[in-house]
Order: structure tokens, then C-alpha cells, then sequence
């Protein structure tokens, strides 16, 4: 099943170090910082265009997004990079294995992405998405924004109603 063709990415979660240097480098590419919460900055008040993601493995990268989500396969850079999208986008989500294959995620403490949101259009959509995700095998923990899923490599996700 293809998810929802209005479905967008929301804000970025990142666990920093130094906000004062993140929040100069991110407003150079025209993100700003939403709000801060402890060692966690959020960026984008609205959608964020993409992300770029670095994945362990171009398969199960598509597994999950495209096979369990529901986006679309845009392009492929066989075999180290993939680009998928909702609605006909020029890619929503791009993830590599430039930095090599089978590589563990981040420690969940560490610095960098906490997780990304997608924000879907409607509360049936967005129960559609998580039914394709439990279907696909993969974990999903209902939280008070939504529903919190990680992909293959470590990258965590919240999945919400847009809105």
C-alpha cells in the first residue's frame, strides 16, 4: 500500500552538543531552530523538504520505506543510495551506505539525530501506515505525539497527523 500522497516530513529532532554552532550552521541551509528541550534542539517550524539518511544496508532501507511505509522508489544509485518520496516528490527520504554497510547505529544517548518526523495527513491514514508497519514485522510504540517506529539502521521515527 503507497502512504498517503499528502504525507510530508515535520521537524527534525537532533541531541546536541554546542547549540550556538548547530543553530549557525543550520540557519546557513535555512533551517532554524524550533525549540530546545535539554540536549535536544528541534529544527523546522514546519516541513522540512528531505532527509538524508545514513543506512546500513540499501535493501533493507527500502524494506522498510518503501515495502512497510509506503513511499514511493524515486531513484536508485546502485548499490549505496536510494531516494524515496510520497506524492510524486523528488524524494522525502534519500539514504545511503557511503560511510560503509552493517554499520551499528549511534548509541542512543549520543549526539546527532534523535529521529525525524512524517506527519500524515488524517487519523485513517496515518492507522493505515502503522497497521503496514506491525504487518512488515517491525515494533511501533504509541506515544503522546504519535507513534514512534526505529528503521533498520537505528534512525528513529515519529509517525503523526499532520496538522
Amino acid at each position: 500500500m503507497t502512504i498517503h500522497p499528502e504525507t510530508k516530513l515535520g521537524p527534525v529532532h537532533l541531541c546536541v552538543a554546542d547549540l550556538g554552532k548547530l543553530s549557525s550552521y543550520y540557519t546557513t541551509l535555512g533551517l532554524y531552530l524550533h525549540h530546545r528541550q535539554g540536549k535536544e534542539a528541534v529544527l523546522g517550524d514546519g516541513n522540512i523538504g528531505h532527509i538524508h539518511l545514513h543506512e546500513d544496508s540499501i535493501a533493507s532501507t527500502e524494506a522498510f520505506y518503501r515495502d512497510a511505509l509506503g513511499f514511493d522508489l524515486i531513484a536508485q544509485y546502485v548499490p549505496s543510495a536510494t531516494f524515496l518520496a510520497a506524492g510524486g516528490y523528488h524524494h522525502h527520504i534519500g539514504a545511503n551506505t557511503w560511510a560503509g554497510e552493517g554499520i551499528p547505529a549511534a548509541p542512543a544517548d549520543s549526539w546527532g539525530l534523535s529521529h525525524s518526523t512524517i506527519e500524515v495527513p488524517g487519523t485513517q491514514a496515518l492507522g493505515a501506515v502503522r497497521a503496514q508497519v506491525e504487518a512488515a514485522g517491525f515494533s511501533v510504540l504509541e506515544g503522546e505525539d504519535g507513534y514512534f517506529v526505529g528503521d533498520p539502521a537505528g534512525n528513529g521515527i515519529l509517525l503523526r497527523q499532520a496538522g
